[in-house]
């Protein structure tokens, strides 16, 4: 149907630049902004202090001498890798922990404030954290862990990191000592791509999940973690109370004093998918400590010595290298994995 033009339609015709502009300004106002560390601040602290959630928070290489928190703010924390995917970013922007304020916080990054998978830490080597005395509301007690990245009842994503020589030990006020690279506590964290190398705890010398039913682990090498023994051990990774599905991650060559050289899951069930679990050593159980009812399935992965499961395998490696991890091409577990389209 056919409408006449009434007068006042040629004022609204003259108004709508005007109100196109006044929304336009509006959006801008509000658009997500970029502050860079150290051209706009010197430390990735008083950067994370001044953005808004939705901000990116771009750190150029150095030395960082600072322990940061996220402060319950969706932030994208990043380095250059961001935009070159170039892992030589990664290695030469450190976020070193080693000279916290207080010893009582001494995790190099913390988001223990409600953040959400919006919150990213990206492309970092984290390094020289101690960890924080943390209250464990379900276990009503405190422990010292999260040496490197500490995150509690809250769920970010961490992407691309090198978490090394992050050690969890101090035993005074706390009754264990343990996530000594990463420890994720009643939260969904999404943790990929990353290595977990060389760091240490009485227990969980790599990594933790306590209470964290929905979390992702995925894609990530944790190597040469040490743990004394304490709790089970957990060398490599230590899943606790809530199952987390663990999927194409190589864990190898960590060692326990105790239980758990590779893996200690404790009192739930998990999937183990597309693992690569070697090299690693214990007083016993060097492979994997089921520990109060631990009840994992793995399948279709290579584990040293054997493993019960669908489609799984006792090869090896064939690592190019110990230190990236990379398969060399003819190794037999290239193409060995989960046919599925999710895998």
């Amino acid at each position: 149907m056919l409408h006449s033009r009434n007068k006042n339609d040629h004022h609204m015709l003259l108004r709508l630049p005007f109100i196109c502009l006044l929304l336009f300004v509006s959006i801008a106002s509000t658009a997500q902004e970029k502050v860079l560390v150290p051209e706009d601040f010197e430390s990735i602290q008083s950067a994370i202090d001044y953005a808004s959630s939705g901000d990116t928070v771009l750190v150029a290489a150095g030395t960082y001498y600072e322990n940061i928190h996220y402060r319950g703010k969706d932030l994208y924390v990043c380095s250059e890798f961001e935009y070159s995917q170039q892992p030589t970013d990664i290695a030469a922007t450190i976020i070193n922990g080693s000279q916290p304020l207080h010893t009582d916080s001494g995790s190099v990054v913390t988001m223990n404030s409600g953040e959400t998978m919006a919150a990213v830490l990206r492309g970092f080597t984290i390094t020289g954290g101690t960890g924080t005395r943390n209250y464990n509301s379900e276990e009503n007690t405190y422990f010292r862990t999260g040496g490197g990245i500490l995150v509690d009842h809250s769920a970010p994503s961490i992407l691309n990191n090198i978490v090394v020589d992050n050690h969890c030990l101090d035993l005074e006020g706390v009754l264990g000592a343990g996530g000594g690279g990463i420890r994720v506590g009643s939260g969904q964290a999404i943790v990929r791509n990353n290595y977990v190398i060389n760091n240490s705890g009485g227990y969980a010398g790599g990594v933790m999940f306590a209470f964290c039913e929905g979390a992702t682990f995925e894609n990530n090498v944790v190597a040469y973690n040490y743990a004394f023994g304490d709790f089970g051990g957990g060398a490599g990774v230590y899943l606790d109370k809530e199952p987390v599905d663990l999927i194409n991650n190589t864990i190898a060559y960590n060692h326990s004093d105790g239980e758990g050289g590779g893996l200690t899951i404790t009192a739930t069930p998990c999937n183990i998918t597309n693992c690569i679990i070697t090299g690693n050593t214990a007083a016993s159980h060097p492979v994997l400590f089921k520990r109060f009812g631990g009840n994992p399935t793995i399948s279709y992965s290579n584990v040293e010595g054997g493993w019960d499961g669908e489609e799984n395998t006792d090869y090896n490696p064939a690592f190019m290298d110990t230190v990236s991890f990379h398969l060399n091409p003819l190794s037999s577990c290239v193409d060995s994995g989960n046919p599925a389209v999710d895998f």
